[in-house]
């Protein structure tokens, strides 16, 4: 028995082995990590980060809804907010958006048309910017008739308060 289960392991490395070479990634495909080192984490582009806010995203007015949203703040001046949600896919000509604003929703920033890379519920945005983005840490997201809508429409459909992980260095 021990025979038999050795063999088919050692099959199953040797067939893996001699399978066709992996191509390297293209452009679209390449995925941006962050590394650690010593305990901070290090962007490749935008180097060492300096702030960290996240927070849960949940449905508003009966939507099924859920993600998170985040802020990284780099050395180099740069910031991203990223908004992952999983909702249902949006009617046709119409497009689920994310915004970053303030407490008192007087200042709004499009984070961007969320998509979804396979057509499913998992959608995502993500804006890099210079920007100072102080104060502004609720995201909501708004069902727009209009991609290029530059600011909220009526319809929101889940928001969520982003909380202080990483306090920005000076």
């Amino acid at each position: 028995m021990k025979k038999l289960i050795l063999s088919a392991v050692t099959l199953s490395l040797l067939l893996s082995a001699c399978g066709p070479k992996e191509k390297p990634l293209t452009k679209e495909e390449k995925i941006r990590q962050y590394t650690q080192v010593t305990g901070t984490s290090v962007d490749p582009l935008y180097g060492k980060e300096i702030g960290f806010w996240y927070g849960a995203l949940s449905g508003e007015n009966d939507v099924n809804a859920n993600g998170v949203g985040f802020i990284h703040k780099f050395e180099k001046g740069t910031t991203t907010v990223t908004a992952n949600l999983n909702i249902a896919v949006a009617p046709e000509k119409q497009y689920h958006t994310a915004w970053l604003t303030d407490d008192k929703r007087s200042n709004f920033l499009k984070v961007g048309v969320m998509e979804s890379i396979i057509g499913d519920v998992r959608h995502s945005a993500t804006l890099s910017t210079k920007d100072d983005l102080a104060g502004q840490l609720s995201v909501l997201v708004t069902l727009e008739s209009d991609a290029k809508a530059s600011i909220p429409g009526e319809t929101l459909e889940a928001s969520g308060k982003l909380r202080e992980v990483l306090k920005p260095q000076k």
